[in-house]
């Protein structure tokens, strides 16, 4: 690793430029939340090459770590920490040293030290607020020996670069919640920009393709946090594990068609700094729900009697009947008995896009590359099979359907089989 020890910013000769600032975001915090805050350069026309600043953080926080920005990481930069005694800020024990920069240069061939620094975030602070944090009250974030340097190069010795800091407050109060797995329809990725306080196809779909990286939010983002839906939220555990994969989409896709009936929400950690997504935008009340369009209703999930299927087994044929043209609907359900092994044979024709029969009193199906049927016709989409007089039980959990073409949902009816609501 490159010598850090070399960055000395107290010696050389000031510049006379416009005002150069270090500002420590704002954001708000709910009591025993955690957020990234972001400390952010304004360069004012310096050629800054490196920095340094002390965080005397306050005693009734937590700093969990501090990383790199985005503004350092792409000037190829390093960190280093270093704890501070608390005789040297004695108002705020346990302060930390922070330095930006991967050491200056003696040598005419250029390095990382030389590259310059651009406006915007150098460090993210990742800080907790103690569960006891009273509503309402603030917590000062303040900048100490804050100071910056021009690069080095042969014979030419660094010049020190004034900053003025800027500190910020931490405001205890609640945030905006969401939804976990409600993710459309959306206009940004940030708490209140998406969901309408329903799980249905739209969101399955959203899930979907962030999970085969067809189309991801950025993983800071909170649209992320609520597509990872798995593990699940306890009533003491924070769901997620910073991963899309298949878990997430069966776990939504359980949700959806509400075969599991929990709805836990989660607050916004602000973990995008520098971006909409700062946890300093998000103390906003949440964002009421809107209502999707109305979904007309455009046909019906028909169940039809039960059948023999072999010794010791009954199945259903399951139907998708138009009341009107169905072009390209995307459709997922889930049903069962609650308690026997079932399984789903699909007609020849209409496999559909993801299947789980492997849990007990459950078939969960859906066709997202969407289905065509004809007014007044109906489209057999396979059998539930199961032992002899599973049926009786038979209960849909979940149906929902939407146009692939038009992002409309499709309302549909059910026949033959109790609807479990919502």
């Amino acid at each position: 690793m490159k010598q850090l020890a070399c960055m000395t910013f107290l010696l050389g000769m000031a510049v006379s430029l416009p005002a150069q600032t270090l500002t420590v975001g704002s954001p708000s915090i709910a009591p025993g939340g955690t957020a990234t805050i972001p400390v952010t350069l304004a360069t004012g026309g310096a050629s800054i090459a490196g920095l340094q600043f002390d965080i005397p953080y306050p005693s009734n926080v937590t700093v969990n770590n501090i990383t790199l920005g985005s503004a350092a990481t792409a000037a190829n930069k390093e960190i280093s920490q270093t704890a501070i005694p608390s005789q040297y800020y004695s108002s705020a024990p346990g302060q930390r040293v922070i330095i930006i920069g991967a050491g200056l240069t003696d040598s005419s061939v250029p390095s990382t030290a030389d590259n310059l620094i651009a406006d915007g975030v150098v460090a993210n602070l990742s800080v907790t607020v103690p569960g006891t944090a009273v509503l309402g009250s603030t917590i000062l974030l303040t900048l100490a020996n804050v100071a910056a340097t021009t690069a080095g190069a042969l014979n030419v010795a660094p010049v020190s670069v004034t900053l003025t800091p800027a500190n910020g407050t931490i405001t205890v109060q609640v945030v905006s919640t969401y939804l976990v797995g409600d993710v459309a329809p959306f206009t940004t990725n940030t708490v209140g920009g998406f969901g309408d306080g329903v799980l249905d196809i739209q969101d399955l779909i959203q899930e979907f393709f962030a999970v085969n990286n067809v189309s991801t939010p950025p993983t800071c983002s909170d649209r992320f946090d609520a597509m990872d839906t798995s593990p699940a939220d306890s009533g003491t555990t924070r769901g997620g594990n910073g991963m899309l994969d298949i878990q997430d989409l069966i776990l939504e896709f359980f949700r959806v068609n509400n075969v599991d009936q929990s709805r836990p929400t989660r607050a916004s950690r602000g973990l995008c700094p520098g971006s909409t997504n700062m946890t300093a935008n998000v103390a906003t009340p949440a964002r009421r729900a809107v209502a999707k369009p109305p979904a007309e209703i455009g046909g019906t999930l028909l169940l039809g009697s039960a059948e023999g299927s072999g010794t010791a087994q009954e199945r259903v044929p399951v139907y998708l009947q138009a009341g009107r043209d169905l072009v390209r609907v995307a459709l997922t359900f889930g049903l069962g008995d609650q308690k026997s092994q079932l399984r789903f044979e699909a007609a020849p024709g209409t496999v559909p896009s993801m299947l789980q029969d492997g849990q007990p009193g459950y078939v969960v199906a859906a066709w997202l590359e969407g289905l065509n049927v004809n007014a007044g016709q109906r489209l057999l989409l396979g059998y539930i099979v199961g032992p002899s007089g599973w049926a009786e039980n038979l209960k849909v959990f979940g149906v929902s359907a939407s146009g692939l073409t038009d992002n409309r949902l499709v309302g549909l009816n059910v026949s033959g089989a109790e609807l479990v609501q919502q």
